[in-house]
Order: structure tokens, then sequence, then C-alpha cells
């Protein structure tokens, strides 16, 4: 070879070229060719084109024959290709273009070529080179973008705003742009936690290690504490085969529809508080003016008809149990209210009772002076977090649990941390559905809710959300 060097003598025999390949090109998936630009005659060195199925377009009026396959589009390519080669600034003339093959059907060729043969002025004697058939790699390529095209179209028609990320939080595909405008090719290549308007960026961080070191889809909702706007947001791993290749993740601001389910809870909440104050001063009064009533008449009856006297005993005993239950129900509708002393008073008597009913030791802790949530529904949620995870702790066989609660910079926090105490750990479902309803609960309270395993061999839960839920704003 001599591309730019002293000429090569132009009257060396074809045939040794033939004799200098080895003969492996005979069975090749590679064409190799030369070609004479003085004359445009090109000759192939193996059958590759009968093998392909795609014109020769050898001989004489080459290049003609090779345009009228051609797919118009790509004419243009040649020219600038060769022109760099032919002045050295590329070391090798190198195209891909698209031409109909013998079936009348488009095809993808490659060419790699190179000079060998100049003139003393520099004029090119010969060229050789290889073709490749590279149509399927363009047709995955296609395949590929289409799919990436239709995916995009979906994912922009939809509500939500939709993100590939690769497994150090690399955005690889977004369906919304910066602003959260048009589509997202501004935001490829940016770690997510630089895009402005993602919701919560620490627990999207948490959210996405967790995701992809164990390989499992999560579901989490966080609020803005500036708008008060609710986001649900879903991450699922994408595997290919047995290897993680990145995180799908979808965002929604389900803002409406986290108020609307507040109101139903409030609304539930509300009812259950009347029927408690109607228990309290419905039927329990009237019971204590039945109490009172055979009172008076066990009084009579001791003047006069003694034998009346344990059977009244006996009934008033009854009412007043009845007046006791009566009490507890009504507390137990709406254990956290003002009247009953407040958040932290109704979960020192959860942790008083639980420990007489199942003789486990259960102790609770708040710092002094700690104001409770003002809104009865956060108490109350934050109550039913400490009243399920206690129970399931109970549930498993602890025998020994903390409960505590404290707050600090406007967070309230919520424990329960049990020992097993080697006892065996809860079947899954029954895990799953206590910790779904908690999960749930924890999300209409703008927190979070977490749960890890001890050292001991216990479960520590901790609930953090804000003191005061963000107010929606007015629309």
């Amino acid at each position: 070879m001599n591309d730019g060097g002293p000429a090569e003598s132009s009257e060396a025999p074809r045939a040794d070229v033939e004799v200098r390949l080895p003969a492996s090109v005979w069975s090749t998936e590679i064409g190799f060719w030369e070609w004479i630009p003085a004359t445009d005659t090109l000759r192939w060195l193996n059958d590759w084109p009968v093998r392909v199925g795609v014109h020769p377009c050898d001989g004489e009026r080459h290049v003609e024959q090779l345009m009228a396959i051609m797919d118009p589009e790509h004419h243009a390519r040649l020219e600038p290709a060769w022109r760099l080669h032919l002045e050295g600034r590329r070391d090798r003339y190198e195209v891909e273009y698209r031409v109909r093959d013998v079936a009348g059907e488009w095809r993808w060729l490659a060419m790699r070529a190179r000079i060998v043969e100049r003139a003393a002025d520099g004029t090119p004697g010969r060229m050789v080179g290889a073709a490749f058939d590279v149509d399927e790699r363009h047709r995955l390529q296609d395949a590929v973008a289409r799919g990436r095209n239709q995916f995009a179209a979906a994912s922009a028609a939809l509500p939500v705003w939709v993100m590939l990320t690769d497994e150090q939080r690399r955005i690889e595909f977004s369906s919304r742009g910066t602003g959260g405008n048009g589509g997202g090719e501004d935001l490829v290549g940016l770690d997510a936690m630089e895009v402005p308007g993602l919701p919560d960026p620490p627990a999207f961080a948490a959210w996405h290690g967790a995701v992809v070191a164990e390989r499992q889809p999560v579901q989490y909702r966080c609020t803005d504490p500036a708008t008060a706007r609710v986001h649900e947001v879903r991450m699922a791993p994408a595997l290919a085969g047995s290897s993680i290749v990145g995180v799908a993740t979808s965002i929604a601001d389900v803002s409406d529809r986290a108020q609307l389910e507040r109101k139903i809870l409030e609304v539930e909440s509300q009812g259950r508080r009347r029927i408690g104050a109607d228990l309290h001063e419905g039927l329990g009064q009237q019971l204590a003016g039945i109490a009172y009533s055979i009172a008076g008449a066990r009084r009579i009856a001791a003047g006069g008809q003694r034998e009346l006297v344990p059977l009244l005993d006996r009934v008033l005993e009854l009412i007043e149990g009845a007046i006791g239950s009566t009490r507890d129900a009504s507390r137990g509708m709406s254990p956290v209210g003002a009247a009953q002393g407040g958040l932290v008073h109704a979960l020192r008597e959860l942790c008083r009772s639980r420990t007489l009913a199942s003789g486990a030791r259960i102790d609770f802790s708040a710092p002094p002076g700690l104001a409770a949530p003002a809104e009865p529904l956060r108490a109350e949620h934050l109550y039913g977090i400490a009243r399920d995870a206690l129970d399931e702790a109970l549930h498993r066989g602890a025998r020994s649990v903390q409960v505590a609660v404290e707050d600090s910079d406007g967070m309230l926090s919520l424990t329960v941390c049990d020992q097993l105490q080697g006892t065996p750990a809860p079947a899954e479902g029954e895990v799953g559905q206590a910790l779904r309803l908690m999960q749930y609960r924890a999300e209409q309270l703008g927190g979070s809710l977490r749960v890890e395993r001890v050292p001991t061999g216990g479960t520590m839960l901790l609930c953090r959300c804000p003191s005061r839920m963000p107010q929606p704003p007015m629309s």
C-alpha cells in the first residue's frame, strides 16, 4: 500500500491480488473489491454480492450503476467521504448507504476502502476496499428509535412525569423538560438530583438506591412544604436478564386525590367522634340516671323489703359496668381527643392497656410538654400507626417493646422498637398487610415510614411527619 507516497507500478498483474489474499476471503461475510478511478471500473475479488443478494455494479460505469440502485437521499454521502480521503484528511474512505437489493428491498451496506496506488501527480490509480452487510444493525437501531419515539409519545400523553435513569441516577430519558415543558432531551445525561422541580430529592435518592440494591419496585408519597402539592412516586428496576441497567420512575401530582382522601377521612373521623359523644352524653347519661333511680329504690327497700336489696345490688352493678363500657367505647371512638387528654395521654394508656392484656413489658416515653398535632385527624393517624405496630409486635411474640414520640425542628417522630428474643419472624403476608395500612396512614400525614431490623432480632418502625400538615393552595 502506498497512500500519498511514491507511485507504485500500475503494471503489476491484477491476478497477484488474488494470490496474496488469504483463502478465508472466499468464504467470509466480507466482500473485497478493487476500483480503478480513471476508468470507473470495479471488480469483485469474491462472490460476496451473490451471497448477500445485491447488485454487483461491477465493470465499467460503476458509479452510475451504484447511483441507480442507491437511495437518492444518500447520494450526497459519497462525495464528502471520497474528498476527505483523497486529500489525505482521512486515513480511509468510509461510508454507509442504502440500496435496493435484487429482491427490490432496501438493504444497508457499509464500505471501507483505501487508495493504494497514485500517479506522480497524486491522482488516484487504484483503490481496494471491503463491503459489509449492516442491514440487521440498522434495522435494530431503527426499531430502538421507533420504540423510543413511541414511548416518548405515550409518556407525553400521560399526566405524569416519566424518567429512565441509570444506576448512578443519570437521566437517559425524560418525558418532561426543564420547567416541565416539551421533551426531556435537555435533561438527558444530568443527575436527576440536579433537575428543577424533582419532588423531595433526598427521598428520591434514597429510594433510587434501594431499588438498585434490592431490585424491587417501590412506591411512596411526598409533600412539598412550600406548595403543599402531593406527589406519588413509583420506581421499578429495569433489568436485562439478571443485571439491572437502570430505574424507571413515574411521578404523578395526586394533590387533588390526596385532598379528597383527607376529606373522606376527616368526615369518617368526625362521624366516629360524634358517635363517641353520643355514647358518652346520651346512652351514658341515661344509664347513669337509671343507676341513680335504682340506688334510690335500694334505699327504700332497705327500710322494709330487705329481700330486694341483693337483686337491686346486682342490677346496680350491671348498670355501673355498662356505664364503664360505654365510657370506654366512647373513648375508643376518639382516643386522642382533647377531652381524653390528647395524643400523649392516649399513647400512654395504649401501652398500659396492652401491658395488662399481654404481660409484655411496654415502655412509653415522650418529652415533657410535647405539643400534640392541632388537627385531630393527624393525631388519630399517629395513634393508629402506634397501635398497629404495637399489636403486630405483640402478635409476633415480642416480650419487650419501646414506644417513643418526640418533636424536633417541626417534625414529629414516632418510634416502635420490639425485641423478639428468638421468636420466629412473622409471615410475609401478615407483615405486608399491616405495613401497607401504616404506610397509608403515614402518607396521609405527608410523612414517611421505615421499618428496619435491629441487631437483637426485633424490628424498629420509624414514622416521621411534619408537626402540621401544609395547607393546599387556594384554587
